[in-house]
């Protein structure tokens, strides 16, 4: 059975639009920085909401909230 798939789905359907797949490509080449970047984000959201480096985090971000403040900026 697994053969038998593997035979089958060794090339593509006719109807393939290699264009369509270049573009496609293309896209997610042109948007890969961005989409890095958003999958990195959403994965943040695990650590703050992790109880171990929960208080980590906020201490972090109360530090540089404080040196914010003391540099005026």
């Amino acid at each position: 059975m697994l053969r038998d798939y593997l035979a089958e789905t060794r090339s593509f359907p006719e109807w393939t639009d290699w264009d369509r797949i270049r573009n496609i490509d293309a896209f997610f080449q042109y948007h890969q920085q961005a989409s890095r970047a958003v999958l990195g984000t959403a994965g943040l959201v695990g650590t703050y909401l992790n109880p171990a480096t929960c208080q980590k985090v906020r201490l972090v971000h109360s530090m540089i909230r404080q040196l914010q403040m003391r540099s005026g900026k």
